[in-house]
């Protein structure tokens, strides 16, 4: 069984009892529940597909902790104009463990 959510104006596909990582959520720690669920197939080929989103569909999920990405190195430099530039950033992230799928 999987489902695609919306997560940050992200599509995410998701399966329950596995971790995943979303941009940083709002809510710190405890349980979360995804409410815009766009699509839920099951073992059996029954693939039920929302207009935009399905009703009454939710994800209840875990939050596990924050976490930083590794860092990402930039480099900007153009011939022959001595310019370079040189910059760094580490995305956070939320770690979340899909709990149930519910339709």
């Amino acid at each position: 069984m999987f489902a695609i959510i919306s997560v940050n104006n992200n599509q995410v596909r998701i399966e329950p009892d596995k971790e995943y990582r979303f941009d940083l959520l709002e809510q710190k720690e405890g349980s979360i529940t995804f409410d815009q669920v766009l699509l839920i197939s099951d073992d059996k080929d029954n693939v039920t597909v929302g207009t935009p989103t399905i009703p009454d569909a939710k994800v209840e999920a875990e939050i596990l902790g924050s976490m930083k990405e590794d860092k990402i190195n930039v480099l900007k430099f153009h011939s022959k104009a001595r310019y370079q530039r040189a910059f760094g950033s580490r995305a956070q992230k939320t770690l979340v463990k899909i709990k149930s799928i519910k339709q």
